[in-house]
């Protein structure tokens, strides 16, 4: 296993850590959402990649794990995890925000709803 394998673990547990805590304020849609936000943004990213390293922009060490058609596969990982971190945290800060954001007579009619 690679250093750069056991850092995206380590990504992966604040990933998993994340979606934990925020849990109880967002809809289980809103992390399916976030997954396949993350896949489409890594097959997106995926010719930046390829092109990269065979225009020789970056390089890998000899033995970078294994590779899809030249891109290492802990690269596709870590631009899944990224992007799935970072849709989870702005979905669960937008939700924040609204319920902060409610008008003061929409909740008073809501509690008397009650």
């Amino acid at each position: 296993m690679t250093i750069y394998a056991l850092y995206n673990l380590g990504l992966a547990g604040l990933a998993l850590l994340l979606s934990i805590c925020v849990r109880s304020s967002l809809p289980p849609l809103q992390f399916a959402l976030a997954a396949r936000v993350g896949l489409l943004t890594t097959l997106f990213a995926y010719p930046w990649d390829f092109f990269a390293i065979r225009l020789g922009v970056w390089r890998y060490p000899r033995d970078p794990g294994l590779v899809v058609y030249g891109v290492p596969v802990n690269d596709l990982i870590f631009m899944w995890l990224c992007t799935y971190i970072a849709t989870v945290f702005l979905a669960w800060d937008r939700a924040r925000n609204s319920r902060r954001k409610r008008h003061p007579e929409s909740q008073h009619a809501r509690e008397q709803n009650a």
